[in-house]
């Protein structure tokens, strides 16, 4: 300004917004949300991610807000006062239903037949007597035995079984809880047990006050016969009772320890 004569100056300022935004982080359904660094005021300009971590049973839809994404990790850059909302949802649930032809069953693993969406089951086809799994139809094929199955939808499979002609000249087998072998017995004993059919099978074994000191067997097992083997090295002398239960079946055997 050249100063020849009197002049009147007017200086105008206006509000810079500050040094400092702020980010509001909010959530819709089941889950929650980490800030990378953590915080709730950062300077402006600065980026920060955002990480939706949904909780059991639910799974990250989307962004909403000042992020607009589908993306459960992502980065927001922070120029202003910001607000964001992660939106989840519930996992839908799904159906495995099976079909049987021949003659056998199909356990799952985990057990139950309705899953989570992205559930992973196990199925394991186990033929009866005389039978053999030949393969699995409808929402999965192959002949795998287990088999894998990846759960995004409900499923109808099929599993279909072959008579095995050739255990025509075998011999049949029967419930049965054989002696063990030795009896008495000093460290270990070999208990021998026969089941004609599939069944889910649990062997323990008690001791004369009645308490559990060993499960031998506690799963689905297929029919034939089975040798399991009681190590006893860690208990007292006295007389021992094995408990058998397979299906509707129940035994009882009692083994002596002599040390």
């Amino acid at each position: 300004i050249v100063m020849d004569e009197s002049k009147k100056t007017l200086a105008v300022f206006v509000e810079s917004g500050g040094d400092e935004v702020n980010l509001v982080v909010e959530t819709k359904g089941g889950g929650g949300v980490t800030v990378d660094p953590p915080g709730t005021v950062f300077p402006r300009g600065a980026v920060v991610r955002l990480t939706a971590v949904p909780d059991s049973a639910w799974k990250f839809v989307r962004w909403e807000g000042d992020l607009g994404s589908v993306n459960a990790s992502d980065t927001l850059l922070l120029d202003a006062d910001k607000h964001v909302t992660a939106v989840f949802e519930k996992l839908p649930t799904y159906k495995i239903v099976v079909w049987i032809i021949g003659s056998g069953q199909v356990v799952f693993d985990p057990p139950g037949g309705v899953y989570l969406e992205g559930s992973q089951v196990v199925m394991t086809a186990i033929p009866e007597s005389g039978w053999r799994f030949k393969s699995w139809g409808g929402s999965h094929s192959g002949s795998t035995n287990p088999d894998t199955v990846l759960v995004v939808e409900d499923m109808a499979v099929t599993a279909t079984f072959e008579q095995d002609t050739g255990v025509a000249n075998e011999k049949m087998v029967t419930y049965s809880l054989a002696k063990s072998y030795p009896n008495p017995f000093n460290a270990s004993t070999t208990i021998a047990f026969a089941q004609p059919i599939p069944a889910y099978t649990r062997m323990v074994v008690y001791d004369a006050l009645g308490r559990v000191v060993r499960v031998l067997v506690d799963k689905m097992l297929p029919a034939g016969e089975y040798e399991f083997v009681f190590h006893a090295d860690d208990l007292a002398s006295g007389m021992y009772v094995v408990r058998v239960f397979s299906g509707e079946f129940s035994a009882v055997a009692r083994i002596m320890l002599l040390r």
